[in-house]
């Protein structure tokens, strides 16, 4: 068995798994940008609602609730994503 590296062997499949790998890392950074705006859309429109409507309790606590709930509906795809992140940065660094 060689101890020669798989970019010694072939540098134009080292050259395409770099650029897959590094494409892939682009992609979940793409993701994680889009689902942190449309996370900021959510609660500054939650946020405009509960102060500019003169709502009952019940309804402002059913939107604090909401907001609570999609926040932590949230952090496990924030965390998915991130780990996704490293592996792929990982991956491309060799």
């Amino acid at each position: 068995m060689s101890n020669e590296t798989p970019a010694a062997i072939d540098p134009d499949m080292f050259a395409a798994v770099f650029s897959e790998n590094w494409d892939n890392a682009r992609y979940i950074k793409s993701e994680r940008i889009s689902f942190m705006n449309a996370y900021s859309v959510i609660c500054a429109g939650v946020l405009a609602l509960l102060q500019s409507v003169q709502a009952s309790d019940l309804i402002r606590i059913a939107l604090l609730f909401f907001m609570t709930l999609f926040s932590l509906v949230g952090l496990p795809t924030s965390l998915r994503l991130k780990v996704n992140w490293r592996s792929a940065w990982q991956r491309s660094r060799l």
